[in-house]
């Protein structure tokens, strides 16, 4: 599986996390849902019925907050453009940081 630069990927230490893939076979269909769950919030990962993903994050407002973030370009990892369209097909990466309270 190829990742976008930003990853986890670019760690020099692979071994030390995990990775789940969702790989899309219909031959091995994956459940609908996929949920993440962390200190301060959760991550869902979607299946759609026209095999799509939609990835959502989520913070619990009692344990957490959101902290910084994000939107990164194709070729320039450490931009952040305010009001660029979420369907533009130059955004690569989507990054929230939550912090635990």
């Amino acid at each position: 599986m190829k990742f976008n630069k930003g990853t986890h990927v670019n760690w020099s230490d692979k071994s030390a996390h995990g990775v789940f893939s969702l790989k899309g076979d219909p031959a091995y269909p994956e459940k609908a849902q996929t949920i993440l769950e962390f200190p301060g919030g959760s991550i869902e990962i979607a299946r759609t019925s026209e095999g799509e993903y939609w990835a959502h994050i989520a913070v619990d407002r009692d344990a957490g907050h959101i902290t910084d973030g994000r939107i990164d370009v194709w070729n320039d990892h450490a931009s952040l453009e305010r009001g660029k369209p979420l369907m533009d097909p130059d955004i690569s990466h989507i990054a929230i940081k939550i912090t635990p309270r």
